[in-house]
Formats: structure tokens, sequence, C-alpha cells
């Protein structure tokens, strides 16, 4: 007896999610009435299918600024480190 079950793995990356719901809706979309999905009653692909390119473009941006405040704040890092210096210094200066 064969077995019926299948197992299909969603991605808990946000990145391959989208690249998988792409996918997912470009063949949809190539089936058009013919595609099994066509039968959903929520969640349909031709409500959600749109707003896949512009979802995957916002996390792209979203990864790309989270990598350049990373590196502000590296830079920062290497500022504060003197500046914390001068106000202790000032401190004790003024304070002895």
């Amino acid at each position: 007896m064969a077995n019926s079950s299948y197992r299909v793995n969603i991605p808990k990356n946000t990145e391959e999610l989208l690249d998988l719901a792409a996918k997912v809706y470009q063949k949809h979309t190539d089936l058009a009435t013919a595609s099994p999905l066509s039968a959903m009653v929520s969640h349909k692909w031709s409500d959600n299918g749109p707003n896949v390119a512009p979802c995957l473009q916002l996390h792209k941006q979203a990864e790309e600024l989270k990598r350049q405040a990373e590196e502000a704040y590296r830079q920062r890092d290497l500022l504060l480190s003197g500046i914390t210096e001068s106000v202790k210094a000032s401190r004790d200066l003024l304070l002895g």
C-alpha cells in the first residue's frame, strides 16, 4: 500500500517563504482557471498573490537598512568610547 501522506515544509525564514509564495503564485497564474488553488474560499491567491513581490522588495529593503544600522552602531561605538572617557575625566577634574 502506497503512503498517501505528503509533507510540505513551509519555510520559517521570511525570504525563503516569499520565494516559495512567488513560485506558488506564478504556477497558479500560469494554470489560470485550471489551477486547483482557484477553489480556495479564504486567503485567495487573487487577493494575496499581487502582494508577494512588493512584500519581498520591502523585506530586502528592511534587511539592507538593518545592515546599515548595524554598521552605524559599530561606528558610533568607536566614537562613543572616547566621548565616555572625556565625560568621566571632566567629572573627575571638577570633583577633584
